[in-house]
């Protein structure tokens, strides 16, 4: 199996879509598509993108992708990449493409001038938490909110 990550592109849109709703069922949220493609590319590829993303191929099908973007801490008073997603499909996890999604990210980061990866991952993915341990983060005790206003 031949394995590789790339940055999104606009013709990714339908992939990207599909990964979206798939991510969200595997962590058990809700997943809305309406207007979905039309605001994520506006956010990766309008004309001010706000955010970054990665696709994932195995043997060239799309099989994952990580999202992220720049944010600011006001605890620290500085920004940090927040990776937003990184997902794989279940047949594609193992091959080596979470860690070089991963990498992608942390690679922009570094090219924002930035030092500090974050991100969240539900507290019942043992699978996703034994993963990021490996690759030498570390976790912290939070939960995350939403108020839907």
């Amino acid at each position: 199996m031949t394995g590789s990550v790339r940055p999104a592109q606009p013709g990714d849109m339908a992939a990207l879509i599909r990964l979206c709703g798939d991510h969200a069922r595997y962590e058990r949220a809700g997943y809305d598509s309406g207007g979905h493609g039309e605001r994520l590319s506006a956010a990766l590829f309008g004309r001010t993108p706000r955010a970054l993303a990665w696709i994932a191929e195995l043997d060239g099908e799309t099989v994952g992708y990580a999202s992220g973007a720049v944010e600011f801490s006001t605890w620290t008073a500085r920004d940090f990449f927040h990776l937003d997603c990184l997902y794989l499909d279940a047949p594609a996890r193992g091959a080596g493409l979470g860690s070089a999604l991963l990498q992608e990210a942390a690679d922009a980061a570094r090219r924002c001038g930035l030092d500090t990866l974050q991100w969240w991952t539900p507290g019942w993915n043992e699978t996703a938490s034994r993963f990021y341990e490996a690759q030498g983060a570390q976790a912290t005790k939070r939960l995350r909110y939403t108020l839907v206003l």
